[in-house]
């Protein structure tokens, strides 16, 4: 989708802010390590392409013969334009983000998932644990109860989460 198109669309939803802060006031910068540090986690997807007519995550699996989407937590991403709040208001991240973007399905691709770079997703997918087996310590855990925090909206106040953010963008 072109820039402009993934602008108005947004606009008419009222969904993202394109901005020169990110959540809470954050940096991009402090976002973007925060983001890419969550490659770390184990979100619990587990997609396996290689069943035919699968393609689903472990959850899903067990829900498919419910007749769920194909495309499994994700199924949203077209409604909610990803669920992001903020995109970063400079020419390189509106071309990415909106280039990304398509018609029914949102950033998912089928066979891949996400196609949106780690350092764009929402705090809602890079919150999102399937399953919530593997327990963590030290940073990994602070960090992983910081984006559920930002997807839940639990109450911390926009200070509170900021100085967390910044905190821990300085010690990932």
């Amino acid at each position: 989708m072109k820039v402009k198109e993934f602008k108005k669309m947004a606009e008419e939803k009222g969904s993202i802010h394109f901005a020169d802060k990110s959540y809470s006031g954050l940096s991009w910068e402090d976002w973007y390590k925060l983001a890419s540090a969550t490659s770390r986690i184990d979100y619990g997807c587990r997609f396996d392409f290689r069943e035919i007519n699968s393609g689903l995550c472990a959850l899903y699996r067990k829900r498919d013969a419910q007749g769920s989407s194909k495309m499994c937590c994700c199924s949203g991403c077209y409604d909610s334009m990803g669920y992001l709040r903020f995109v970063q208001n400079t020419p390189a991240a509106l071309a990415v983000v909106s280039s990304r973007f398509k018609p029914e399905v949102g950033f998912w691709r089928k066979n891949k998932g996400c196609s949106l770079p780690r350092k764009y997703r929402s705090a809602v997918c890079l919150g999102y644990r399937c399953f919530k087996e593997t327990i963590y310590t030290g940073k990994i855990n602070m960090l992983m109860a910081f984006m559920e925090g930002l997807r839940h909206g639990h109450d911390f106040s926009r200070r509170e989460i900021y100085t967390m953010g910044r905190a821990l963008a300085k010690i990932i």
